[in-house]
């Protein structure tokens, strides 16, 4: 009996340990709004100058924190199956070329503004570089949301209450986006977008507006969501894929959508502790 007592004693300090060891796991999970607004999303924004001598000074500040956050790893909004593009587009970022190469390959062409101010190369190659990585992991999985479908079957079955909600909650949004983008610098801005409260209005949205869509044999918003849903965690998987062992810091840089979806199967994972992106900008 002795002996069992001293077993169970031993995988209690090992599975602690185990513990110990994954909670130093750190992610920066950081939720932004598009530098580039190409609208296509439901909340339309106001365009927000990344450009600005103001914004850009934000941006380096950024990227300097990120670096003492020392992150092993930076994951962007990008197709996964574009990861050689995206590695290309680094490498000239690294050798200080980017901007001339968007300028003659880009201008006049309706991808300008994507490749000269996208939140990737504005931001995540700013902090990659300044963090001594030498790639940057794409893991988006491009699938559409069937949105305005959703919005037919709400209009067909009747449901004028759901409709007036959903309509009022999108103006309100977007009000609320465009105040914020009116009054606020570029780390105010982040910082507001990564609140717990931030992501439970972005979520709560698809719950609470999308699903009861439709008559009971109709489940058109809950295929909608279902759809958003397997986006986002086909995303965290090809995160999940990507991690070694030597991986304790890592970033992971998406529109605040996203971000707030995944955060729950991050907490859920129990793996990586979620550092806080005010956190991350107060340290020495």
């Amino acid at each position: 009996m002795k002996q069992l007592y001293k077993a169970f004693f031993f995988l209690l300090i090992l599975t602690g340990t185990s513990f110990g060891l994954q909670a130093q796991k750190k992610v920066l999970l950081l939720g932004t709004f598009h530098f580039h607004n190409p609208g296509a999303d439901v909340v339309k924004q106001n365009t927000f100058d990344i450009l600005s001598p103001a914004a850009q000074q934000d941006l380096d500040k950024i990227a300097d924190q990120i670096r003492k956050f020392k992150p092993t790893k930076i994951f962007v909004e990008w197709d996964y199956q574009d990861q050689q593009h995206l590695d290309s587009l680094y490498q000239l970022y690294q050798a200080g070329t980017y901007g001339n190469f968007v300028e003659q390959r880009y201008k006049g062409t309706r991808n300008y503004a994507f490749y000269k101010n996208n939140e990737i190369f504005q931001l995540a190659f700013r902090a990659a570089k300044k963090s001594g990585l030498k790639s940057v992991n794409a893991m988006d999985y491009k699938m559409g949301i069937p949105f305005d479908t959703v919005m037919k079957v709400i209009q067909a079955s009747g449901q004028k209450a759901l409709m007036d909600s959903v309509n009022a909650s999108i103006a309100y949004m977007s009000k609320s986006a465009n105040q914020k983008l009116a009054k606020w610098n570029l780390i105010q801005l982040l910082e507001d977008a990564n609140t717990p409260a931030s992501r439970r209005e972005n979520n709560g949205f698809y719950i609470k507006l999308l699903t009861p869509a439709g008559p009971p044999n109709n489940f058109a918003g809950a295929d909608a969501v279902t759809l958003w849903y397997k986006r986002n965690l086909y995303m965290y998987s090809l995160v999940q894929k990507s991690l070694t062992p030597q991986d304790e810091r890592i970033m992971i840089f998406l529109g605040s959508g996203h971000a707030s979806m995944i955060s729950k199967f991050i907490a859920d994972e129990d793996v990586y502790h979620m550092v806080d992106f005010k956190d991350v900008m107060k340290a020495k």
